[in-house]
């Protein structure tokens, strides 16, 4: 990862022991955006004890893009070796599947970042 980019993530007010969370839930976010509006997102215990940072940010991005049309929900849960999500990850890891993938920019991120102005 980019040495800027993290120490400006240290920069912000997130707090430290959340940093990770809070970037993993902002690319969950960023790579699912065109996703209807009552999709319901089943994420794999990635950050243990994490689990409502992750889903309070993905919550506040999610009814920033849809607003009041936001019905879906925000599961976690363990994703097995046999489940369809399992094996695409490993295909695109194993450069099967590149075609799929999709790079962020530092900006997307820092622009989610941003706090909206309430005046």
């Amino acid at each position: 990862m980019n040495v800027p980019f993290v120490l400006h993530l240290r920069k912000t007010l997130i707090p430290s022991h959340d940093l990770w969370a809070v970037l993993f839930a902002i690319v969950i976010f960023l790579l699912m955006s065109d996703l209807d509006a009552d999709v319901v997102l089943r994420i794999d215990e990635e950050y243990t004890g994490k689990e409502e940072v992750i889903k309070e940010v993905l919550e506040k991005l999610l009814k920033r893009k849809w607003g009041d049309k936001w019905e879906g929900s925000v599961r976690f849960g363990r994703i097995g070796k046999g489940s369809e999500a399992h094996k695409l990850c490993w295909s695109v890891h194993r450069e099967k599947n590149r075609q799929r993938v999709r790079s962020l920019k530092a900006e997307e991120i820092f622009k989610l970042l941003e706090t909206k102005s309430r005046t």
